[in-house]
């Protein structure tokens, strides 16, 4: 209870301090959303690349599209 009350008390002296670590921190955190891609093809998220049947689908595809 007492650290409670003591990181209150230091948030409320020193707002401008609290924001900017704060921003800090988010914008850290958010980097990784950079790189962030949705994969949405099924055989890509069910199958992995070197299974008989996804070859096989390769195979297919390149062929007789």
């Amino acid at each position: 209870m007492k650290f409670i009350f003591s990181l209150g008390l230091f948030c409320a002296q020193h707002p401008y301090f609290v924001l900017i670590v704060g921003m800090i921190i988010i914008t850290g955190l958010s980097c990784g959303l950079i790189k962030f891609q949705v994969t949405t093809d099924p055989v890509q998220l069910w199958s992995a690349k070197t299974s008989i049947a996804r070859q096989q689908k390769d195979y297919f595809d390149q062929h007789f599209r």
